[in-house]
Order: structure tokens, then C-alpha cells, then sequence
């Protein structure tokens, strides 16, 4: 979440530096052993999984990568991160 301020970014830096992780904007990524990623969300707020009110759209794209990305646990080559709206992310 750009500009979070219960997780400042700062911390959130360190820990995407920390664990490797790569930055996913659009489409549908594969996430494997030791290759990460992580999204960056420009609307809503820290809490918007479960409070859509600041943002609809955010918490509907947060949900929604949630679900498919359980949902492909299975899947071979998964599990895989989707991103369905990129509208709501940090490009």
C-alpha cells in the first residue's frame, strides 16, 4: 500500500529487499520456491481486504487475487498471483 502509515513503507522496503521478491504489476505470475513477488497498491487503505469503504475497487482486487491465488495452489506450475484490475496498482 503506497503511503501506508500502519506499516510504513520504509519497513515494507526492507522486507521485499530481504526475501527477494519482485514486483508484479499486471497479468498472471507464477510463484515459485524462492521467487516472490509482491503487489503495490495505489488506492485503499492498509486494512482494505476486509473494509472496502475508502476504496471498492482495491478491496475487490485484493480479494480477488486472494481467492485465485489459493484457488491455483493446485494448478501445475502454481500457485500463480493474478492481477485483475491493474487500475488499483502501482505500475
Amino acid at each position: 500500500m503506497v503511503a501506508d502509515t500502519v506499516v510504513t513503507n520504509s519497513t515494507t522496503d526492507l522486507l521485499i529487499r530481504a526475501g527477494g521478491l519482485r514486483k508484479v504489476t499486471s497479468g498472471t505470475t507464477a510463484v515459485t520456491p524462492g521467487k516472490g513477488v509482491y503487489v503495490s497498491f495505489i488506492q485503499g487503505t492498509h486494512d482494505s481486504l476486509f473494509y472496502p469503504t475508502p476504496s471498492p475497487a482495491a478491496t475487490a482486487e485484493m480479494q480477488r487475487q486472494s481467492i485465485l491465488f489459493a484457488a491455483s495452489a493446485i494448478a501445475p506450475g502454481g500457485p500463480f498471483l493474478t492481477i485483475t484490475n491493474p487500475a488499483v496498482v502501482e505500475q
